[in-house]
């Protein structure tokens, strides 16, 4: 799987359950080795890395060396109901996602969308509903904001299996100079959309959902949640890759 050295690291592991001035203080230090390791400190090619962590089987942690004051990056295998549970467990916080039209288990309406999006072809694939804003985010001058969830999506989009729908209440000059930014790849935009936001009840804020091919919800979240890539790589391997 990784090419190795001919001597290998112990590592020790810092986790996260640490005081606000240790947490502090870690990020102060710089990661300086530019190598990619293995759990056993085996250095990986950065091919190999790339595949993996694009896999979304792993992710690249931060991990200190021999309990020194120094960190060195290091690929994590990813546990699929931790995964699952952090996102259960968003939907417990204060501004999760409060509508009522959008809830895991329910079947999409997509009555709201219906003057805007032909919704006779939408029968037998697959919805992603990607609702934004241009200050959707503190640093909404970032480009590419979405990059991650265009990849993702990318990596499965089949237009006979998937529909892709970006949906902004914005006019279409301010959404267009905001897309040439962060773009929003293989999806239907719908500009001007106040009416369809309101109806969804996402409070202009960044949603995103996705149901299966009989239009049941999956997936719902908004904000900028972690998790989101991993879910929607699980779901479209599951829904859209078979």
């Amino acid at each position: 799987m990784a090419q190795a050295t001919k001597e290998t690291t112990t590592v020790t592991r810092k986790t996260m359950s640490m005081s606000g001035a240790d947490y502090n203080k870690m990020f102060k230090f710089k990661v300086t080795d530019r190598n990619i390791y293995d759990q056993e400190g085996h250095v990986v090619d950065s091919v190999t890395a790339d595949k993996m962590v694009k896999s979304m089987d792993y992710g690249i942690s931060l991990v200190s060396t021999n309990g020194q004051e120094s960190f060195r990056r290091t690929l994590t295998k990813i546990n699929p109901k931790q995964q699952e549970s952090i996102y259960q467990s968003l939907k417990d916080l204060p501004h999760a996602l409060r509508s009522r039209r959008l809830q895991d288990g329910l079947t999409l309406d997509l009555k709201p969308i219906s003057q805007r999006v032909d919704t006779a072809k939408l029968l037998g694939k697959a919805i992603i509903m990607i609702f934004w804003c241009t200050e959707c985010y503190s640093g909404a001058g970032v480009p590419n904001q979405y990059h991650a969830v265009n990849d993702v999506i990318s990596t499965y989009y089949n237009p006979d299996k998937l529909q892709v729908i970006a949906i902004t209440d914005s006019p279409f000059d301010v959404a267009a100079e905001a897309l040439k930014k962060s773009p929003i790849l293989n999806a239907r935009n719908v500009f001007e959309a106040s009416g369809i936001t309101d109806a969804y009840q996402t409070d202009n804020r960044p949603v995103i959902v996705m149901t299966d091919k009989a239009h049941k919800i999956l997936f719902s979240i908004s904000n900028n949640a972690g998790v989101t890539v991993w879910m929607l790589n699980k779901l479209l391997k599951e829904n859209v890759a078979n």
